[in-house]
């Protein structure tokens, strides 16, 4: 990381909005070198143009990215929407309705024998008492139910630290590890995968049809996705892969159910941990309750979710979109203000598809 000084009549926010434009983005890019791993240096940094204007014009570009910053940081911190999307594949197939799940916290609780006969262990702390798993489970109670260990084939495995491969020796045979940041939104972010060796994806491998379940930190615990790479693959040790009976239908059943209301409550639930520190066991997540007509219907929920998932923007493109959408106006007021001349290469930055188009060159989909 670089510190720059700046006057104190140029706002910082007006220099990153410039920076983090795709079109000074490439240019950076470009000016980047290393052997294991690409660095910008302050000599190559130092003469990259910045537009002069004045400060008015400088605070409303700043302005101007600090709503995109604020836009983006509110889509990362809820998975609600796509949780909301799981429940209506649910809805559609299985006739469930959407959870309302209340919040709220207890105290005291009495437990009665049985429900402790029906758990591998009795849960004492708040959140597996709580009102929001508590109705789940009542509303669980009207149908039929299986526990996810019954559509499994063995028991969740956590992964291996995997070995990070150099920059030098990647080539189109490298294989990629799955990290808890490249679950989003039910899908492999395969910009997000990291290269690895393929000695650790003979120690532990992870191939089409496994359903991998994020068993770490807040927020992220509980997060599901099938992994669908042409070549296998493997993860990292806060990934748990689970395999199941009726292969990949099943466990895209399985995934669209824990992304669900349904499912996040419940594996929120079983976690254990101080804060910066939770996690998920791996036979906690064996009790996680499912709909006995998900196992029978995976192939109706398997259509209707891969369709969802098709049509769901993954987080990550949300958000560069959102900066995109900031660097076009970013354009138009450069332009406006005399910083760029006017013209038909211009007039395509102003355009948030095509900005779009110029950041994706720097986040190729990797092939996993």
């Amino acid at each position: 990381m670089i510190r720059v000084a700046l006057p104190e009549s140029v706002p910082p926010g007006y220099v990153a909005a410039i920076l983090n434009h795709p079109t000074w983005r490439l240019l950076t890019a470009a000016l980047a070198a290393g052997k294991s791993q690409d660095n910008l240096s302050q000599e190559l940094l130092s003469p990259v143009p910045i537009p002069s204007l004045s400060a008015e014009v400088m605070e409303k570009i700043a302005e101007r990215y600090r709503q995109a910053l604020a836009d983006i940081a509110a889509i990362y911190e809820s998975e609600a929407a796509f949780s909301a999307v799981c429940d209506g594949v649910l809805r559609d197939v299985l006739g469930l309705h959407s959870p309302t799940v209340p919040s709220g916290r207890v105290q005291i609780a009495t437990v009665a024998l049985a429900e402790v006969a029906a758990t591998r262990g009795l849960r004492c702390d708040n959140r597996w008492h709580s009102p929001s798993n508590t109705t789940i489970r009542s509303m669980l109670t009207a149908r039929p139910t299986v526990r996810l260990a019954d559509m499994l084939d063995g028991v969740p495995v956590k992964g291996r630290q995997p070995i990070w491969a150099d920059e030098d020796e990647i080539d189109d045979d490298t294989p990629y590890a799955v990290a808890t940041i490249t679950i989003q939104s039910g899908m492999i972010a395969r910009d997000r995968a990291k290269p690895t060796t393929k000695k650790s994806v003979e120690r532990f491998s992870v191939r089409t049809g496994d359903l991998l379940v994020s068993m770490d930190g807040d927020g992220s615990l509980g997060k599901a996705a099938v992994y669908d790479g042409d070549k296998d693959g493997t993860i990292d040790s806060h990934i748990a892969r689970c395999r199941l009976l009726g292969g990949l239908e099943a466990a895209d059943a399985a995934s669209c159910w824990l992304n669900s209301t349904w499912g996040r409550v419940q594996t929120t639930s079983l976690m254990t941990g101080s804060t910066g520190q939770t996690q998920l066991n791996p036979a906690d997540l064996l009790d996680v309750l499912i709909p006995a007509d998900l196992v029978t219907r995976a192939n109706e929920i398997s259509v209707a979710y891969r369709a969802a998932l098709s049509a769901f923007e993954p987080v990550t493109r949300r958000a560069r979109r959102m900066i995109c959408a900031a660097s076009a106006d970013v354009t138009e007021l450069l332009v406006a203000n005399g910083a760029i001349r006017p013209g038909a290469l211009v007039d395509e930055f102003t355009d948030p598809d095509q900005l779009l188009q110029r950041l994706d060159v720097l986040y190729p989909s990797t092939r996993v």
